[in-house]
């Protein structure tokens, strides 16, 4: 991990520019800190908000708006070599094959850039992995239950991160009983593991929403589904 922070960060010194995409988060986020919730613009209408307002919450400790959004993404890259290795572990049950994995991933190209722009690919990474991580460990019989459970909860929180992960719900809500108990035809134990990955993707709404100055999720995921069919907002800004 202090290598691929290492790196990380060497990245970021040796490629100054910012992308298109990554101003605009960053004024965004800006915006978002001096005037609030109730000035959003009609962007948080359709977009997932995660990465903006974890960023926004670092600047209440005085971090700039270009400081805090890399620095979201630049620990969310460095600790995803925790989800990669345990993954690797397990896949292959082996200590070395996870730890060669989190090598790789400290130095994979496409990882470290992610890591590194102000975008929120780098955090949706993270919990994606996640998703993978607690995903195996059910389907190897570790825990099946309580992994199906995280596995809801990440699933919903890399959803707030981009909506590309709303195949990752689906996937998991449907093969993780399937792939767990299909062999052994324990169709009660398959509709518990199912009941328990649904529970843990609700718990991950709802502490969501609760979080102060957190806008209505629900309004922008269905906004956005709206808007992608019709081209329109149902609740502009």
């Amino acid at each position: 991990m202090a290598g691929a922070l290492a790196v990380r960060l060497f990245y970021c010194w040796s490629h100054p520019m910012e992308t298109r995409d990554g101003i605009g988060y960053i004024q965004f986020t800006q915006r978002w800190f001096e005037e609030g919730t109730a000035a959003l613009p009609a962007f948080l209408q359709t977009q997932p908000p995660l990465f903006c307002y974890l960023s926004r919450a670092l600047m209440f400790i005085g971090l700039s708006a270009e400081a805090a959004t890399q620095l979201v993404n630049l620990s969310a890259g460095t600790l995803l070599l925790i989800p990669v290795y345990f993954a690797g572990k397990l896949l292959f049950n082996d200590k070395r094959a996870g730890l060669w994995l989190g090598a790789l991933s400290a130095v994979m190209p496409t990882l470290v850039k992610y890591s590194c722009e102000r975008l929120r690919e780098g955090l949706y990474f993270f919990f994606a992995f996640w998703v993978i991580c607690f995903w195996l460990h059910a389907v190897k019989q570790s825990r099946p239950m309580q992994n199906a459970f995280l596995c809801g909860l990440c699933a919903v929180l890399s959803l707030l991160c981009r909506y590309e992960a709303l195949e990752l719900l689906v996937f998991c809500g449907i093969g993780l009983p399937a792939a767990i108990f299909f062999p052994d035809r324990a169709w009660k134990n398959a509709l518990k593991a199912g009941f328990v990955f649904v529970l843990g993707a609700l718990l991950g709404v709802a502490v969501i929403r609760l979080l102060p100055g957190m806008p209505d999720i629900l309004t922008i995921f269905v906004n956005r589904i709206w808007s992608q069919c019709l081209g329109t907002s149902i609740n502009p800004v």
